[in-house]
């Protein structure tokens, strides 16, 4: 590699081409195909002994993804690592790494290089279903940790996209029918990661009725009570029914670990908001959302 990046694309859309010199992506006058290998990042992991402990953030598009996979980062750089932007058109294709690459203890014990993924956004206007489908599909299989970044309320779209990876498995390691035994199902689940769901800029509090009475909640109970609570298939949208419960389900047995966090939004200043990437203007945003994020990040990943 002549030139030292930041961040270097893991791998990116064939409709691109990646430049080492400059340390960007260039378009090209052609449909976008498979996902092509950037060798800039296979050198960085080739060059790592012992465990590696992949953290990918992932989500809908332009919410936020770069800003946060920055703040993974051990020592939090100065600037985000990951290219951000205020514009509408999206800054990351294909899924980018940070080149400096980091040491851990996890709680067991064990020390890992931890790598930081940045992922394309999902659901982008100009995307493709089959795009998302493969990105997701991948950030699912090399990650040890999944955190999916979403802005508001949890929607069903976003269950969705979550339950696509319950069908890993019958693409994978399909029988003859293309279909997971409970055993092979069983068996696969260990290579899913860990899974982390952040919800951006909510300020709302949490509360499900127990009895006759409503308690107050935390993110990830609301979640398991209220967003992924089987509904009873009866009535005449049965077949709605059923497919939305499939999709909880899904995402219910799919990962090892199921956690939920909530971020204030970091700031009402639209200004500040478009220069959230610059170390120089961390001390304008929201102390609750920087104290929140920092304690966050260590709980998500360790």
């Amino acid at each position: 590699m002549s030139k030292t990046h930041t961040s270097v694309p893991l791998c990116y859309p064939d409709n691109f081409e990646w430049d080492t010199e400059k340390g960007i992506l260039v378009k090209k006058r052609r449909k976008r195909g498979k996902l092509v290998v950037c060798n800039d990042a296979l050198e960085i992991l080739r060059s790592i002994d012992g465990p590696i402990c992949p953290i990918a953030v992932t989500g809908p598009a332009r919410c936020g993804k770069s800003y946060i996979a920055s703040q993974l980062i051990e020592p939090r750089p100065f600037d985000c690592v990951f290219q951000t932007s205020s514009k509408m058109q999206p800054q990351t294709m294909g899924i980018w790494m940070n080149t400096d690459v980091f040491k851990k203890t996890l709680r067991k014990g064990v020390e890992v290089t931890v790598v930081i993924m940045d992922t394309e956004g999902l659901g982008a206007y100009d995307a493709y279903s089959q795009d998302d489908l493969q990105l997701f599909s991948l950030m699912s299989l090399l990650s040890s940790v999944l955190v999916y970044n979403s802005r508001g309320s949890m929607t069903g779209e976003d269950i969705k996209k979550l339950s696509w990876v319950g069908t890993l498995g019958n693409v994978i390691h399909g029988g003859t029918d293309g279909k997971t035994t409970k055993s092979q199902a069983k068996d696969f689940i260990r290579f899913f990661p860990n899974f982390m769901w952040l919800l951006r800029d909510v300020s709302m509090t949490f509360s499900v009725t127990r009895g006759d009475k409503e308690i107050e909640v935390d993110v990830k109970e609301y979640i398991f009570e209220e967003v992924l609570k089987m509904e009873e298939e009866t009535g005449d949208s049965i077949d709605r029914i059923r497919e939305y419960n499939s999709h909880r389900k899904a995402l219910l047995r799919s990962f090892p670990v199921f956690d939920a966090v909530k971020l204030s939004t970091p700031s009402i200043d639209g200004d500040v908001l478009a220069n959230m990437d610059k170390g120089e203007n961390r001390k304008s945003l929201s102390q609750t959302f920087l104290g929140r994020l920092i304690l966050s990040s260590i709980v998500w990943c360790f």
